[in-house]
């Protein structure tokens, strides 16, 4: 049975694009990561997401503020341990 190192990398949370901009310089960003990635020896596995609760500090909470709820975009990579 093989067995993986598995790693998570955050995708960028916004892209910004000119005006003459388009769908493809966001999808460069991806493949960029994912290239990155193949060169270190890691296997794309998939998109995915983190959902967490940020709870404001002491201060803040006195000050009313609630608690943020965050969706965490990430890209999943394996690579084969050598065992």
């Amino acid at each position: 049975m093989d067995r993986y190192l598995y790693k998570c990398v955050p995708v960028p949370r916004h892209i910004t694009v000119d005006e003459k901009g388009s769908i493809d310089e966001a999808i460069l960003a991806y493949e960029n990561i994912i290239n990155k990635m193949a060169v270190e020896g890691f296997e794309y596995v998939g998109p995915d997401s983190i959902f967490a609760s940020q709870y404001p500090g002491c201060w803040r909470g006195l000050m009313g503020h609630k608690k943020i709820e965050i969706d965490y975009k990430i890209i999943i990579f394996r690579r084969a341990l050598k065992i």
